[in-house]
């Protein structure tokens, strides 16, 4: 008896929120050697959103993904290396009107039939599905905690062992809305938590090599909490891998919002520092020469 193949379909996150990117795992499974596999390893697709309790399909956005290589909104040609491949996706801001409060959605993704027209207007998509995986529930977000990520706040690269105990990440948080606007005057107090990450999503088992003075924060009446944060160990001891911090609340309807990947490190030696420094002050003193320069009172001169 043959075995017909089978797509699994696993989201980076429990959250959907209109302005964030979620990542997409894709595996298929058949047997070695299936014609109908063969057949799906470069395959049209696309995505979208089944809302819970709705038979109704939502089209989503998808972006260029590591192994996506996308042509059109809502569509693309999926490369499956070895079964697997990752897309990534936004929901539009009008699901929120649709879905309402506290509501919770799977994300479909649909394989077509290769050879096959493809639809460019982004509505609904007439090719032939040969095969369809779907996400476990997602609870869908209208408020999101967002991080500022800039380089000054979350490098790049962060050197544990110089500055002494002052040196830290400096996670500033903010409560968003839908289009991106800090909200200063929530329903109810928020209380943020922090957590660290890998930078593939995965949770790092050790959790007390996040040093951070308390368990929880509450957010402003401006909406906007600032945390000192520190990673007692380098990247090295982690198999290279990148941290991620991840601020988290439990208020229903709030996402999760996370830094940029940070790579732990010791200490530079001191020439290698000076280097590093002074490359920063040249591409300082250049950025703030092109600020001058398109500012009204630098055109104006």
């Amino acid at each position: 008896m043959s075995v017909a193949p089978q797509l699994a379909v696993q989201a980076g996150n429990d959250e959907l929120f209109p302005l964030k990117t979620l990542t997409l795992e894709l595996r298929l499974t058949a047997p070695a050697g299936a014609p109908a596999a063969q057949r799906l390893l470069a395959a049209p697709f696309s995505c979208a959103l089944r809302l819970a309790g709705q038979n109704e399909l939502v089209e989503c956005e998808t972006t260029n993904g590591a192994e996506a290589q996308v042509t059109a909104p809502g569509a693309g040609l999926l490369q499956l290396m070895d079964g697997r491949a990752r897309i990534q996706l936004k929901v539009k801001p009008s699901i929120l009107e649709r879905a309402g409060e506290d509501a919770t959605a799977a994300l479909v993704v649909r394989l077509h039939e290769p050879g096959t027209p493809g639809n460019r207007s982004g509505a609904k998509d007439k090719r032939k599905v040969v095969l369809t995986g779907e996400s476990t529930l997602l609870k869908i977000c209208s408020k999101c905690l967002s991080i500022n990520c800039a380089d000054s706040k979350i490098p790049t690269k962060w050197y544990k062992d110089e500055g002494g105990q002052s040196n830290c990440l400096q996670v500033e948080i903010s409560l968003t809305d839908s289009k991106g606007k800090r909200i200063t005057e929530a329903e109810q107090q928020v209380s943020v938590s922090l957590k660290l990450m890998y930078e593939e999503g995965t949770e790092v088992s050790s959790q007390s090599i996040l040093a951070v003075a308390k368990d929880t924060y509450n957010l402003t009446e401006q909406g906007f909490v600032k945390i000192l944060a520190r990673v007692m160990e380098v990247s090295q001891r982690h198999q290279g891998k990148k941290f991620m911090i991840k601020a988290f609340t439990s208020t229903p309807g709030v996402a999760a919002g996370f830094t940029t990947p940070v790579c732990v490190l010791s200490k530079r030696k001191r020439h290698q520092r000076k280097k590093e420094e002074n490359e920063k002050r040249v591409k300082d003193f250049q950025r703030n020469l092109a600020s001058a320069a398109t500012s009204p009172a630098g055109a104006a001169g």
